[in-house]
């Protein structure tokens, strides 16, 4: 892409589809435009699923391509399908908002159709004026279909918890339960959290930023962390990234090009 890619997601699983098993992966980019704004594109790709073990997986060009007037800083899949055709996927963008479409497949022919189904502000306030990123975002792996959430971090400072309703037949809904203020520099000025996520089964919020430091958080008691960690790294965490199998296992990279796995 000629644009700056910010996050590459895949499904866990591949699907099938008329041109055989493929992996869906979608490439989340931003551009910064002359006159300070970003714009956005995102791009599908089913990479075929090699037949033979000596083949190699290729990307061809993307099977769907959308544009939009935000830049999109980061994308995750939700964890769990809400039936064996359909599959949510939900992205951060530069204008604070959090957008979620849908990955189908199309009953009769197999072919994948994706859409975005809803768009929702962030609704977090910043008093200097300054449009606040939604720098990104990350699913509770632990919760299902009927009772999803995720964990938000912003330009401003804040980190957010949403309660997500995903409805196959009505529009979602992303319902705020709770914000604060997770990264400051200088004496409380807030700084940029450039990554979260949950942790130990959605008890957790691990969260890092542009002041190099990785916070903990307890979900139950979030007016402060419940364990600061200064020292790991020289540079700014840029990512925070859960095992897929244990939930005590987090790997955090950063700018220092260093990446931790921290239990």
């Amino acid at each position: 892409t000629p644009l700056n890619a910010c996050s590459l997601e895949s499904l866990q699983k591949t699907i099938e589809t008329n041109e055989g098993s493929v992996w869906p992966i979608i490439n989340s980019c931003y551009n910064l435009e002359k006159d300070g704004s970003r714009t956005g594109q995102m791009d599908l790709f089913l990479v075929k699923v090699p037949l033979k073990e000596d083949d190699s997986m290729k990307f061809a060009k993307p099977f769907a391509s959308f544009s939009f007037p935000s830049g999109i800083l980061d994308g995750k899949f939700f964890p769990k399908n809400t039936n064996s055709q359909t599959w949510w996927y939900a992205t951060a963008h530069s204008t604070g908002d959090i957008k979620l479409h849908t990955l189908t497949l199309n009953d009769d022919s197999k072919d994948p159709v994706f859409t975005c189904q809803t768009s929702l502000s962030s609704q977090i306030s910043d008093k200097t004026g300054v449009p606040v990123l939604c720098l990104s975002i990350n699913w509770d792996t632990t919760r299902g279909f009927d009772n999803a959430r995720m964990v938000s971090s912003y330009s401003n400072g804040k980190i957010a918890i949403h309660d997500v309703t995903l409805s196959e037949n009505g529009n979602p809904e992303i319902i705020e339960r709770d914000c604060w203020l997770g990264h400051t520099l200088f004496k409380d000025n807030p700084t940029e959290v450039w990554s979260c996520s949950f942790a130990a089964e959605g008890q957790i919020v691990v969260s890092g930023g542009d002041d190099a430091v990785v916070k903990f958080w307890d979900t139950r008691a979030l007016s402060r962390p419940v364990q600061i960690m200064r020292e790991c790294f020289q540079a700014g965490v840029t990512v925070i990234s859960p095992h897929p199998r244990n939930p005590n296992l987090v790997a955090i990279g950063s700018y220092d090009e260093t990446l931790g796995i921290f239990d």
